[in-house]
């Protein structure tokens, strides 16, 4: 078994969107309190070609409130939300270029 792919939903896809999960963590490398860092590694590409249009790593950075597993959740909340901000904005913006590239389309008759 070399790979499993999901069966073709009902809308076919124009564009992939490959993520990688670089950096989920609390840095106590400053000291205490933590600092959480979350780093998320995208490429957005056309489906039919394959070629990447973007690549680009979207990462965001909270200082927990204070030493405590619920403040260091939080703030691992909060850097994973902001990181997802900036990943759906770049990602948008990216297929908005594609699109603005493509040749308009023709009517249907």
């Amino acid at each position: 078994l070399r790979h499993v792919q999901a069966e073709p939903g009902r809308f076919g896809a124009t564009h992939l969107l490959g993520l990688e999960l670089r950096r989920f963590e609390a840095d106590y490398a400053g000291g205490a309190p933590p600092v959480a860092r979350v780093a998320i590694a995208a490429t957005v590409a056309r489906y039919d070609r394959r070629l990447p249009l973007a690549a680009f790593t979207a990462s965001a950075e909270v200082p927990a409130a204070e030493d405590t597993l619920g403040a260091v959740t939080t703030a691992l909340d909060q850097a994973f939300g902001r990181a997802l901000e900036d990943l759906l904005s770049r990602s948008q913006q990216a297929l908005l270029d594609d699109l603005a590239r493509q040749p308009p389309a023709t009517p249907a008759r």
